[in-house]
């Protein structure tokens, strides 16, 4: 994806950094364990089985999940869009856009944008589809904001 000048300049950068995980593309969240490519393509193989997704009658790729997540996401963006919007009308603002880009931290923006990818995934995937590899699997109470 970025041949080999950038990737050698991403690691010696990320090799100078002291906390340094090993990661090419760390994150900020706490204790967060990372998955290898090929575990990663295991699970995702083994979910498309469990749940039966198929395309042109095979199981899916990697390459169909991350389509299938970027359209999820989309959606998630727009129905973030339209709760900004219900807001604005609220307030007597005319634009969604604005309430959502500079009304709401970029915090919130997150936050809110993970409930609604969730909530459409959770209609689309089987109940079990993300139990075996999640230690918790109790309902997020942020939900419950929106019903």
């Amino acid at each position: 994806m970025f041949g080999l000048g950038a990737l050698a300049n991403l690691l010696d950068k990320r090799a100078q950094q002291p906390s340094w995980n090993g990661c090419l593309f760390p994150t900020d969240a706490p204790n967060r364990s990372f998955l290898s490519p090929n575990q990663m393509r295991r699970r995702f193989k083994d979910l498309c089985r469990k749940a039966g997704v198929k395309v042109d009658g095979n199981v899916a790729t990697p390459k169909h999940g991350r389509s299938f997540y970027y359209n999820i996401l989309a959606d998630a963006e727009s129905d973030l869009l339209e709760t900004a919007g219900k807001i604005a009308q609220e307030q007597g603002a005319n634009y969604a856009k604005a309430v959502r880009d500079f009304y709401l931290t970029p915090k919130k923006r997150r936050r809110y944008r993970r409930i609604f990818f969730r909530r459409r995934i959770r209609r689309i995937l089987p109940d079990d589809a993300h139990t075996e590899y999640s230690s918790s699997t109790n309902p997020d109470s942020s939900f419950d904001d929106y019903e």
